[in-house]
């Protein structure tokens, strides 16, 4: 290959990584519908009873509670598809400085990631703390907080709070408190700098440092299979990212990656996993795709939503398990019981996302940001 075509290849590689606004819309409604999946899932799995013990004693709510539980069973999958969106907007950005002869430089990529992510996670990780504390020893709820899949009272620990705003969990430390979803966030943070040594390094075929790296991964796989599965499903959407297909495939894409998300929860984790990555290339294919802007209005809708998406997915569950064991205390069994636990846990959530959100950037770079966007 000839250096000139060489050289025509990456600047071609490069500007295919930027993102149109169509594509834009396009992501945001695959976030929102994302989070939907883990916070109602969640909601399924803390306000109703699990299918079995529904379909033993069949009635008009069950049935309808049933369907909700199969349509938002999802979250695993959810979660290993927001990996796949990391490795495509933050690794692919990697990927596309590289590609434009701009190797990014490691403090500068750092502070600016960790100056994004280590204010959110210390306020989603101070109130797990408040509803946790308030919810097992003031409110009297302990029992409830101990008899979970976890003992959340157990995870409170200092050690634990500090180690989960390093984003060290789940590879070296458990999650802290009742804040099991933090387990997501910790591997993003991680594939952060393994994807960084990765594009750094293995971009020079020759350097000892990417053979070092590329040594490191069946190690890795021994000890960790989760954590090598994952770091290859982020691994595969930067990739993507500097792939951009030639002509619009429609809807086909979507409806592809879907059916093999709805495919991979009936696998076990690792295969689940690696199938997710499949499944969101579909997706990926899809939104690039993407030639017309939505209305204005549910371009606005969509965007609040998927702006909060990091604040919601860090604080939710510790608001809904204090809302679960401190006001209601049983599992629904009408219709108005568990619409008011929904309710009420989705404002407050929204309501605390919104408020860590305001609270990192404050009311003028916030109102800057959103008249940006």
């Amino acid at each position: 290959m000839t250096p000139a075509r060489r050289d025509a290849i990456v600047l071609s590689a490069a500007g295919a990584a930027t993102i149109s606004p169509q594509a834009s819309r396009r992501l945001e409604a695959l976030r929102v519908f994302l989070l939907a999946e883990v916070f109602l899932g969640h909601i399924a799995a803390v306000g109703l009873p699990t299918i079995p013990e529904m379909a033993r004693a069949p009635s008009a709510f069950h049935v309808v509670a049933i369907v909700f539980r199969l349509l938002t069973r999802f979250g695993p999958q959810a979660a290993y598809l927001f990996v796949f969106l990391s490795g495509f907007l933050v690794g692919g950005g990697l990927l596309r400085d590289r590609l434009s002869g701009r190797p990014p430089a490691f403090r500068a990529f750092i502070v600016q990631r960790m100056t994004s992510i280590l204010p959110n996670l210390f306020w989603a990780l101070l109130l797990s703390a408040a509803f946790d504390l308030s919810g097992a020893f003031l409110l009297g709820a302990a029992p409830l907080y101990r008899a979970q899949n976890y003992d959340y009272v157990a995870a409170l620990t200092p050690t634990l709070f500090f180690a989960n705003l390093l984003s060290l969990q789940p590879t070296f430390v458990g999650a802290f408190g009742s804040n099991g979803p933090l387990w997501t966030l910790g591997y993003i943070v991680q594939f952060y700098l393994a994807g960084f040594a990765a594009v750094r390094f293995l971009s020079a075929p020759h350097s000892w440092r990417g053979a070092a790296i590329l040594a490191a991964l069946p190690i890795i796989a021994f000890f960790r299979h989760e954590w090598l599965c994952l770091f290859l499903v982020w691994g595969v959407g930067a990739i993507l990212r500097v792939i951009r297909p030639r002509r619009d495939f429609g809807w086909a894409p979507l409806a592809f990656g879907l059916a093999l998300f709805v495919f991979a929860n009936l696998l076990s984790p690792l295969p689940s996993i690696l199938l997710c990555g499949v499944s969101g290339a579909g997706m990926i294919l899809w939104a690039q795709g993407a030639r017309r802007e939505w209305p204005a209005a549910a371009r606005g809708r969509i965007n609040q939503i998927a702006r909060l998406s990091y604040e919601v997915y860090a604080i939710h569950y510790p608001a809904t398990f204090f809302i679960f064991a401190v006001i209601f205390g049983d599992k629904a069994t009408t219709f108005v019981s568990f619409l008011a636990f929904l309710a009420l846990s989705t404002a407050v959530v929204l309501a605390l996302a919104a408020t860590i959100r305001l609270l990192v950037h404050g009311a003028d770079r916030l109102a800057l940001a959103e008249a940006a966007s």
